[in-house]
């Protein structure tokens, strides 16, 4: 995921502080954009990103299981925003069953996206989101559903 991930620059003076709240004490981000349930962009160096991303396959709890079923990552689709060619993205949602590798807490399912733009006429993932599914049931009625821009669309559908 990191070759098809784009670093961005964020210039803070044009950016909203309350989404992206490093811009209190910075003047320019520089990095690879993460976002979590509230609504926060946080822009983190590669190589912290390239380490969430290993994360995210180390860590797939293979006990793990619950009603939405076992730990694999499970693709539940894409979902389009913008209303234009200019403002248009895709994100592709999905979940996953992970653990601490190191711990005995047991493990807990994760709702995330990976939203793509397209930028000089390549398509590359700009903002990875991702956090627990409770988390994201606080401020969405129906995550799975409404994760993205909402109107998530079947893989597949």
């Amino acid at each position: 995921m990191f070759t098809l991930s784009r670093p961005d620059e964020i210039d803070c003076a044009d950016a909203d502080a309350d989404v992206f709240p490093q811009c209190d004490d910075q003047d320019v981000l520089t990095g690879y954009t993460v976002g979590d349930y509230q609504g926060h962009l946080f822009v983190i160096p590669a190589n912290r990103y390239r380490q969430n991303l290993e994360f995210f396959v180390e860590a797939v709890d293979e006990e793990y299981s619950d009603e939405l079923g076992g730990a694999d990552v499970q693709i539940l689709g894409v979902s389009t925003c913008g209303t234009d060619a200019e403002d248009r993205s895709y994100h592709l949602a999905y979940t996953v069953g992970l653990g601490d590798p190191t711990s005995t807490v047991p493990g807990d399912r994760f709702l995330g996206t990976y939203e793509f733009t397209e930028r000089d006429r390549g398509w590359a993932i700009a903002v990875a989101y991702f956090g627990l599914l409770t988390d994201w049931e606080l401020t969405l009625d129906e995550p799975l559903s409404q994760i993205g821009c909402g109107s998530i669309r079947a893989w597949g559908g």
